[in-house]
């Protein structure tokens, strides 16, 4: 220890320091958000600027470190960062400027309506930005609406009861928004939500934009999600099609539920039916089966992946119905070309 010099030591240490807060400024600048948010917190007391900052910051940091997890698990879902700056009532917008979400917004006295107002609109203009002027109008807001309870049931749980109460209950009272809300919830719950739903509405977007949207477009997104609430709420004799098959979303399902399909033929009926698939233009095979069933779906997949088509694969936990139970079983994705950037 003797021999270290420490007046060197004491010459590096400011450059470390400013080494990891470049790294933290660049790579987790939510941390340094709630950080700071608690710094302010402290002296709030003194001023009303340090409680505005506080609260800010923390509404900021707060909702960067879910979509920086959400970005990972979906590349682009949320592109955006979020600045609030506080004015008068009457001055309140949303823009965007520089891949930054300008958010000049009226502080309440009442921190669950801060947090409910900066991140409804946070997450209307700045979740899948590219995709939504695709996507019916029903099925935009119902899925912000869902999203909107995710974080805050992650994050901002003082904050559900007011948002529930306050803004989700009234517009639900439109009887369409209402049915969707609850078709996409019932998505969420079963795995759907953010492993088909929103990537599929993201290579939509990804299709399409800059193109202006027609009414086929916006049509087929709402047909999409009545498809998949069929297959998420049915049990798996009761499907009526495993197959969306439409000018824009090209998905279809494949599931290994039956033992006596497997007694009979094993395991051959199953890559079949994806090649099938594949043949007929589907853009993404979702294939689903139990727990039981992993070794089976694990042999499928092995066999299919090997044609030269499927350019990547995910795999996720799933829910199904059967006898009015959920069910957990496993889905496998398996994107082709056209859903190469699918793949996390």
């Amino acid at each position: 220890m003797s021999n270290i010099p420490w007046l060197s030591i004491l010459f590096y240490l400011p450059w470390g320091i400013i080494f990891v807060l470049l790294y933290l400024i660049f790579f987790h600048i939510e941390r340094i958000e709630l950080v700071v948010s608690k710094i302010y917190g402290y002296f709030r007391f003194m001023s009303k600027t340090f409680e505005k900052a506080a609260v800010s910051k923390h509404i900021r940091g707060t909702i960067l470190s879910f979509t920086k997890e959400l970005n990972r698990e979906l590349k682009d879902i949320a592109p955006y960062d979020l600045k609030i700056q506080w004015v008068k009532e009457e001055n309140k917008e949303t823009f965007l400027k520089e891949n930054q979400i300008i958010l000049r917004m009226y502080k309440y006295d009442n921190q669950a309506k801060n947090v409910v107002v900066a991140l409804t609109e946070y997450v209307e203009k700045g979740i899948m930005p590219k995709a939504k002027k695709y996507i019916h109008k029903n099925v935009s807001r119902a899925t912000d609406l869902a999203i909107t309870r995710k974080i805050l049931i992650s994050r901002f749980s003082d904050s559900l009861d007011y948002f529930d109460e306050e803004f989700l209950k009234p517009l639900l009272n439109d009887d369409e928004l209402k049915e969707t809300f609850f078709k996409i919830k019932d998505l969420d719950e079963s795995g759907m939500l953010t492993q088909v739903v929103l990537r599929e509405f993201i290579e939509l977007g990804k299709k399409l934009y800059p193109s202006v949207p027609d009414e086929n477009i916006k049509k087929e997104t709402q047909e999409f999600i009545n498809y998949l609430y069929e297959i998420a709420t049915k049990e798996p004799g009761n499907y009526t099609n495993l197959c969306f098959n439409k000018g824009y979303i090209k998905v279809a399902v494949v599931l290994i539920a039956n033992q006596e399909t497997y007694n009979l033929y094993g395991k051959k009926p199953y890559p079949r039916r994806i090649k099938i698939n594949l043949d007929a233009g589907i853009d993404t095979v979702y294939v689903i089966a139990p727990l039981k069933y992993r070794k089976l779906l694990q042999e499928v997949v092995n066999e299919i992946k090997r044609d030269d088509r499927i350019k990547g694969l995910k795999e996720f936990n799933y829910y199904y119905m059967l006898n009015r139970k959920k069910i957990k079983s496993i889905c496998v994705a398996l994107y082709t070309n056209t859903g190469l950037d699918k793949a996390s």
